[in-house]
């Protein structure tokens, strides 16, 4: 249960900062690649980050420099609070 807070988190948090760029959202599945479908640029993965760390109460990067993860997809992002 508290895993799927995680990632609806996550792709909710996603997608938002996706939207305030005035764009269509495309729907965000666990399997979408960060560099491909999930394009985002370096202000808004720290918007992004920001948010995530006071929903979920951990930064995603010190996570990600923590476990010496790749990131491929959103659920490669879920699997950081998963394992924190």
């Amino acid at each position: 249960m508290v895993e799927e807070k995680w990632l609806a988190t996550i792709i909710q948090t996603i997608s938002e900062v996706l939207a305030q760029r005035g764009e269509v959202v495309p729907t965000i599945v666990p399997e979408d690649s960060v560099r491909d479908k999930v394009v985002l640029d370096s202000f808004e993965w720290a918007e992004v980050a920001i948010k995530l760390e006071l929903a979920l109460g951990q930064d995603p990067f010190e996570l990600i420099r923590a476990q010496e993860a790749d990131i491929q997809t959103v659920d490669d992002i879920a699997a950081l609070y998963r394992q924190g």
